[in-house]
């Protein structure tokens, strides 16, 4: 994301999730590490659930889980997100009562703050008839409510299917539970990128069907504005365990397919996946202007110029999708301006 051109960044509003960062002496220099990168433009936050604190003596990890506390309204959450205008803080649910859940709206929402509701199909709330009765109550100008469907994998038409009837149901809810002044948009996410390329041979098209999921629901209802969202070519965070260096790759996302450039059998570097890739007719496109293109024409030259571990391609990768899908509609990508005002 760091090196997104400004362009891209207008055309977008990610959603982060909060966890420490490594070897920060505060919870906070995440946030600015955020704000570093994604400089003076609002932005989603929630916590990570999936991240587990470890060692509490660590003031980082310690301040993280006091905003896991749902006691007075999550009072400590509604707190740590007042340090920053640009926070679009996700309402916290776990254990709350439509009291609760309207206090916390109040406190989250002073000063005029658009609010964001994540519900979670891996978490799904049990107070969903709570949630829907305090944004009813709410006089926040914007409210956005994140659908998050999880990961589900690329090849199951079955699990893909489940979760398309699942966004539907939500969908359903959300329209006749809620009633309110307030603008609401609800955001369409989940991801079917690949966990495991151990069998994947020469240059493997993974098919991405977040787009054609999206515009399947957008014709439930005209009461709210749809908004598409995706994981940004990611998976969840992994289980903590011991892992090996994976295979060089280069992974290259259009704007509905993944293809990863992998060969073990025949001893690919990451030069060699670079250069195939570039081969390969219909596929490489190279005129997006995005950073992480040309990482990967820069490795086709020569693996110091360019990619030479798996991290710079994940993060490759990651660069070219934001930039393909903040312009999804754009025509012509290499049309666009990308020039920005030289800052010294």
């Amino acid at each position: 994301m760091e090196f997104l051109h400004n362009i891209t960044k207008d055309n977008m509003t990610p959603c982060f999730l909060l966890a420490p960062w490594l070897n920060s002496s505060t919870l906070y220099r995440s946030i600015e590490k955020i704000e570093e990168v994604y400089q003076q433009r609002h932005y989603f936050l929630d916590i990570d659930y999936d991240y587990t604190a470890v060692k509490l003596d660590l003031k980082p990890q310690k301040e993280f889980s006091s905003l896991k506390d749902s006691s007075n309204s999550f009072s400590n959450w509604v707190e740590f997100i007042e340090q920053s205008k640009w926070i679009i803080p996700c309402v916290q649910l776990h254990e709350q009562s439509e009291k609760d859940i309207c206090e916390q709206i109040r406190g989250c929402g002073n000063g005029g703050r658009d609010l964001c509701i994540r519900i979670s199909r891996n978490y799904s709330p049990s107070n969903t008839n709570e949630i829907y009765r305090a944004i009813s109550h709410s006089n926040s100008a914007n409210i956005y409510i994140i659908l998050e469907g999880g990961w589900v994998p690329y090849f199951s038409h079955h699990e893909i299917a489940a979760l398309e009837s699942w966004f539907r149901g939500k969908i359903h809810e959300l329209v006749h539970g809620i009633d309110t002044d307030s603008n609401i948009s609800i955001i369409i996410s989940y991801t079917s990128a690949p966990k495991e390329f151990a069998l994947m041979r020469g240059i493997t098209r993974i098919p991405l069907e977040n787009r054609t999921v999206y515009e399947s629901l957008k014709p439930l209802s005209n009461q709210v504005n749809f908004i598409y969202g995706d994981w940004g070519s990611t998976c969840a965070r992994p289980p903590r365990r011991v892992l090996r260096s994976p295979w060089p790759r280069i992974d290259y996302p259009t704007s509905d397919s993944l293809y990863i450039a992998r060969n073990k059998e025949e001893g690919w570097t990451f030069q060699d996946a670079a250069a195939k890739l570039m081969e390969r007719d219909g596929v490489w496109g190279g005129d997006s202007g995005a950073w992480g293109e040309e990482m990967i024409r820069n490795t086709a030259f020569h693996e110091e110029l360019g990619i030479n571990t798996s991290p710079k391609n994940v993060a490759a990768r990651i660069n070219i999708h934001l930039h393909r899908q903040a312009f999804y509609d754009e025509p012509d990508l290499g049309a666009l301006d990308l020039e920005e005002d030289w800052v010294d």
